[in-house]
């Protein structure tokens, strides 16, 4: 809202330029931003009407609300660690761009329990020894952890082991991890 200088309850390029630039002076790495947030906020805006309306702002700044945003952001990235400049990333890398991990901060648990080299062959999905952008991509959404993430579930609470969750074994493999609420209970109230 303070950046809305005019109060019409969009951001013109010109309003969120001079309102992050009050944070801080501007240096080297200012001026870079600049340059990625015009090129941001042109993808953002999806109405071609050189504002961002509430809905364009929010895939300004979440970029996985916007798959072109999504897109450029990861290309930005993978740009900045793909060292030999082929267009791939290696375990090596991969390993000195993201030494902590890489995604969204729900993935970090997932991140936090997986190994360079295991984190690794979990984003390399065709087995080619390398990173491609659109691998990269999964990653930088945080899709390949959630994919992960859901795996490991499934494999928790499928008792009888047929690839499936039924309701008695989805209650009772919730009620272990900490739910109170039975799920079918959940559904009902849901309904």
């Amino acid at each position: 809202r303070e950046w809305d200088t005019d109060k019409d309850s969009k951001l013109s390029l010109s309003e969120l330029e001079t309102g992050a630039g009050k944070e801080h002076p501007p240096n080297i790495a200012d001026i870079n931003e600049l340059a990625r947030n015009r090129e941001k906020f042109l993808i953002a805006d999806a109405d071609h009407d050189g504002l961002l309306n509430a809905t364009e702002l929010d895939s300004f700044f979440s970029i996985h609300v916007h798959p072109k945003m999504l897109e450029y952001e990861s290309r930005q990235e993978m740009s900045a660690i793909d060292t030999d400049h082929d267009g791939q990333l290696s375990l090596t890398e991969f390993e000195a761009g993201f030494p902590d991990g890489i995604g969204h901060d729900s993935a970090n648990e997932v991140r936090d329990s997986l190994t360079s080299k295991e984190e690794f062959a979990l984003v390399d999905k065709d087995g080619d020894g390398s990173i491609n952008s659109t691998e990269f991509q999964r990653v930088y959404s945080a899709e390949v952890y959630a994919n992960h993430t859901m795996t490991g579930l499934l494999r928790d609470l499928d008792v009888d082991g047929d690839g499936k969750i039924a309701l008695g074994e989805a209650d009772e493999g919730f009620r272990a991890v900490e739910h109170t609420e039975p799920l079918n209970l959940w559904f009902h109230s849901e309904l």
